[in-house]
């Protein structure tokens, strides 16, 4: 499958929560996988399998989860941010580097408005990518189908 090309180098994240990064069974081996592989730090390791990772950053989710930054927002969104989605999500570059890497967007904030609400909506969201690619796999699914039975 070509197109899930992208995906095989996805990193794991402990799953995220409105309390932290460290809901859920299995989080401390992920939070030291992660560390392991240079992806967090020491400092982050020991917070998520101590489950006080911070406070979720909204931004950071909604990149994670593959969604335009802001879009869970009440407030207007950015038309730059969308672009920058869009175009990002088109090339494939997306997840090519974590913003809380290069110190665009951090993992966890002391508080932002909405903060919850806004996880909230994330949670209850779907990865796009994840619904475009299943939406891709049924439709060739059927056209092979369909080749097939002429």
């Amino acid at each position: 499958m070509k197109r899930l090309s992208n995906l095989v180098n996805a990193v794991v994240f402990p799953t995220p929560g409105t309390t932290g990064l460290s809901n859920g069974s299995g989080n401390c081996e992920k939070a030291n996988r992660l560390f392991e592989d240079g992806v967090i730090s020491e400092e982050e390791r020991r917070a998520f399998r101590a489950g006080n990772g911070g406070k979720l950053n909204p931004d950071w989710v909604a990149w994670l989860m593959g969604w335009p930054i802001g879009w869970e927002d009440l407030k207007p969104m950015d038309g730059r941010a969308y672009g920058e989605w869009y175009r990002k999500t088109k090339e494939g570059t997306w997840w090519s580097e974590d913003p809380a890497e290069t110190g665009g967007i951090p993992r966890t904030v002391d508080d932002t408005e909405n903060r919850k609400k806004r996880l909230m909506a994330l949670g209850n969201g779907q990865v796009p990518l994840c619904a475009h690619e299943a939406q891709q796999i049924l439709m060739t699914a059927e056209e092979e189908i369909r080749e097939e039975e002429e």
